[in-house]
């Protein structure tokens, strides 16, 4: 009987378990009557993303920290209205993939702007994907999405028709979880009672601004130069007036960052 209430009060103490991502700042909670929090996501202001337009709604990192991170449950949200078109990389050769450059990003960026929908690009830092750079626009559903496929496709085109395009469900980080999404709908998800105790607790409250803040986007910029830089994409140089980055090392020792000299054996 003691063991079973000391599960309980572990399976139900959710303010120790949110407790690590509070003192990182990144979700917010407050207390609204006696069993419920109101949840909200924090300023994200090291993002690797420049984010056009955000779909209302998405509370992405609430789910990914809270649902998942916490409890082990990817919300029913995610299964039906997480859709994503997206652009990563201009295909694979036998041994490699031809990643995206920087300047193709400001590109996929200035058209994103153009088409006015929920949609980012940026810096792909993600250690279980294989690429440098990622776009993608989002949608509530698949039809919605494949609306919209030829019109993206069309886009892209103007900048280089190799740039691969798919239509995504949900989040890579889920697929690790539970596999393939087209496998999805058949499986029998053990944690429906959860995700219902889950609903019963937090008031998911969406405080985010549609569009991010232009001072974040100009912080993002300069990371995504040295992130160039850093993944050998030197076409960072066509926004640095054709020149290396050069790093705040001491001054007498400053000069520009340029490719080490191969000594050949006489």
């Amino acid at each position: 009987m003691a063991h079973d209430y000391t599960e309980r009060l572990y399976d139900t103490d959710l303010v120790g378990k949110l407790q690590p991502y509070v003192n990182s700042r990144q979700i917010g909670y407050e207390f609204v009557g006696d069993d419920w929090l109101r949840m909200h996501e924090t300023k994200e202001t090291n993002t690797p993303w420049l984010v056009h337009k955000r779909c209302k709604g998405q509370l992405c990192h609430i789910f990914h920290t809270t649902y998942l991170g916490v409890f082990g449950v990817i919300p029913q949200y995610c299964f039906k209205h997480c859709w994503k078109i997206a652009a990563c990389n201009k295909g694979m050769t036998k041994d490699t993939i031809r990643q995206l450059t920087m300047k193709e990003i400001m590109e996929i960026e200035e058209a994103q702007q153009y088409l006015d929908m929920p949609s980012k690009c940026g810096m792909d830092r993600r250690d279980y994907t294989p690429n440098t750079w990622g776009s993608f626009w989002y949608f509530n559903s698949l039809d919605e999405a494949r609306r919209n496929f030829n019109k993206i496709r069309g886009t892209l085109d103007l900048i280089d028709p190799d740039i691969d395009l798919i239509i995504k469900r949900s989040c890579t980080e889920f697929e690790l979880y539970l596999g393939p999404s087209d496998t999805w709908d058949d499986l029998e998800l053990d944690w429906m009672e959860r995700e219902s105790v889950l609903d019963g607790w937090i008031l998911r409250e969406d405080r985010e601004p549609t569009y991010q803040h232009e001072l974040i986007k100009r912080n993002v910029r300069n990371r995504m130069l040295q992130w160039a830089h850093k993944h050998g994409d030197f076409t960072y140089k066509q926004f640095n007036r054709g020149d290396d980055l050069i790093f705040s090392f001491p001054a007498e020792k400053r000069v520009p960052i340029i490719p080490s000299v191969t000594y050949k054996p006489q």
